[in-house]
């Protein structure tokens, strides 16, 4: 019988001397992986030694990476008998030997190694002018076993269960594709509620995908918010109505159009992250109330921009409560300095939020309501917009 030829070892990537150099190269490693933490320090010696650790956020609890290793390191090095001079070529052998007994370590001079130690919950301290890097196993996952988790049981099916916070079910999926190839992507929703998305991939699988999988995101994030908030539905509806109106009679091309009715109808998508409660509230907000309702333009934009598709339109959103004097918010934007889109969307839903029913208030009439817009032509609103409005409204 033929003997199997013997399969070749990895070849090995050794660390440099340069700290520098081992990080931009850790770096271009990890790239897309907002799980993996750089943390950069300073060992207290004379002449003081720059380091960096590095580990996996959802693998190891913050408190353990940051208290039981930096914190020991910081303050053992000050301790040490004053025969012990801590340098550049020693600096991991007095960490491993002195300083950090209490726990497992492994010292290292591949990158490969490196990065399989970290991706399987070790903590990486690499220092400058030393070829190798120091590896601590301290345990302490903020996650659980790779088990059916006791608050959702299942009938049948796989016993893996995602139904914690995002660094649990993190830990779950690195510690079953231990690959810096599993690319992690956060997406934050929410100045308030602090809402993380993360989005996973295996690059060089489905890394052209992720447009389409951002975009998932988004539809799921729209579906969500309207489904809870019919009343917000159908005010979208309406102001992306008139919008495409004072479009077409301002001329607008019709891809200007399409962006126009595609950024009227989301324009208000980062109101998601307001409670319910305060958007239908019915007695006057609070100073804190109202600073949350004025963050949903730049929440909105921050949804927007994360997709593609949607990244041209995301000014649009984040300036529909822009003045044309210059006193709106976020930015304080002014006139022309103001995307026409925005200055359009702006108008259209002043008109149908005056014209219609809400819990807090009764709706005006068309006169009434008109009359208030033009008192505002050239204050809040663009005056050209403004008399473009009338012209609509009676025909």
């Amino acid at each position: 019988m033929l003997k199997k030829p013997a399969q070749a070892p990895p070849e090995k990537h050794p660390l440099a001397t340069s700290l520098e150099q081992n990080l931009t190269e850790l770096q271009k490693i990890f790239d897309l992986c907002a799980d993996i933490v750089f943390r950069k320090f300073t060992l207290n010696c004379e002449p003081s030694i720059n380091a960096v650790a590095v580990y996996t956020d959802s693998m190891i609890d913050e408190k353990i990476g940051s208290e039981t290793i930096l914190k020991a390191i910081m303050q053992e090095t000050t301790s040490l008998p004053d025969n012990v001079q801590i340098t550049k070529s020693n600096a991991h052998q007095i960490l491993q030997d002195r300083l950090l007994t209490t726990m497992s370590t492994k010292d290292t001079n591949d990158f490969l190694e490196l990065v399989d130690f970290v991706l399987k919950g070790g903590v990486a301290i690499v220092i400058d002018g030393s070829p190798r890097a120091l590896i601590c196993f301290v345990g302490g996952s903020p996650g659980r076993s790779i088990e059916e988790p006791v608050t959702e049981p299942v009938v049948r099916g796989p016993r893996d269960g995602f139904v914690e916070d995002y660094k649990t079910n993190l830990s779950l999926i690195r510690r079953r594709i231990k690959s810096s190839r599993l690319k992690v992507e956060l997406l934050e929703v929410g100045a308030i509620s602090k809402t993380t998305v993360a989005l996973c991939y295996i690059k060089g699988i489905v890394s052209s995908e992720r447009g389409r999988i951002r975009q998932h995101i988004l539809e799921t994030i729209k579906t969500s918010f309207y489904g809870n908030n019919p009343r917000e539905q159908q005010h979208a509806e309406q102001v992306s109505e008139l919008s495409v109106k004072l479009g077409e009679a301002l001329k607008l091309s019709s891809e200007r159009l399409r962006e126009l009715q595609i950024a009227s109808n989301l324009h208000d998508i980062g109101k998601i992250t307001i409670k319910k409660t305060t958007l239908e509230k019915t007695q006057p907000l609070s100073p804190d109330e109202w600073q949350e309702i004025k963050r949903h333009a730049e929440n909105g934009y921050k949804i927007l921009s994360s997709v593609n598709k949607y990244a041209g339109l995301a000014e649009f959103v984040l300036a529909h409560h822009e003045c044309y004097d210059g006193t709106g918010y976020p930015a304080g934007l002014k006139g022309d300095g103001i995307p026409l889109a925005a200055r359009i969307i702006a108008t259209a839903e002043a008109y149908i939020y005056m014209t219609s029913d809400w819990p807090y208030r009764s709706r005006k009439s068309v006169a009434e309501a008109i009359y208030e817009i033009k008192m505002q032509a050239g204050k809040q609103f663009d005056p050209v917009i403004v008399d473009v409005l009338q012209t609509i409204l009676n025909e």
